[in-house]
């Protein structure tokens, strides 16, 4: 019987959990519980229904508070004190991991509100990765941009690649189009 490794990363006693996400909510300001949820369930640093535990008793015991008009926890002093008592108790690998999941996602959330992205079929039957930047204030297209693939798989891959490096690969696109060496060719 083969047993399925467990990352080193993997935090399982409720306490650790609750003291993650304390940490996180030190580290990075308000969030929401989406967010917690992918920054630490990603990397398999905590189970999804062990989060929702914690984040049950990050509430009940006012260890952060849940903004009803952002719908973003925000650490009390409470949260801080746990954090300065435990974060050293954590795992480095766990925190420097989530901390990084959590700055990933918070980018991705960011960019829905100005570009939607999506793996569809095209007409001559093969498939491809389509992207669409609008204008925040009026919806207005600044750019679309679609890519082709000869499978779905490959699409889908290209749809990953572009989420892990938005930011890069945004600012470059944007670059070669308004950039003054563009203007001189």
């Amino acid at each position: 019987m083969r047993y399925k490794y467990v990352p080193k990363i993997a935090i399982h006693e409720h306490f650790k959990i609750v003291a993650m996400v304390c940490y996180l909510l030190e580290k990075q300001g308000a969030l929401s519980e989406d967010l917690l949820t992918d920054a630490l369930g990603e990397g398999e640093i905590v189970g999804v229904i062990e989060l929702k535990s914690a984040i049950g008793t990050v509430e009940r015991k006012k260890l952060a508070v849940l903004d009803k008009d952002t719908d973003k926890y925000n650490i009390t002093s409470e949260g801080r004190n746990l954090v300065k008592v435990s974060a050293q108790s954590l795992p480095m690998l766990s925190r420097t991991r989530a901390v990084k999941n959590c700055e990933h996602f918070k980018e991705i959330e960011e960019l829905r509100r100005t570009a939607s992205w999506n793996v569809g079929k095209t007409k001559d039957g093969g498939f491809a990765f389509s992207l669409r930047l609008f204008n925040e204030m009026n919806g207005a297209d600044m750019l679309t941009f679609s890519l082709s693939a000869p499978d779905e798989d490959t699409a889908k891959d290209m749809q990953r690649r572009f989420l892990a490096r938005s930011g890069d690969i945004l600012q470059q696109m944007i670059a070669l189009f308004t950039s003054d060496s563009a203007n001189n060719d």
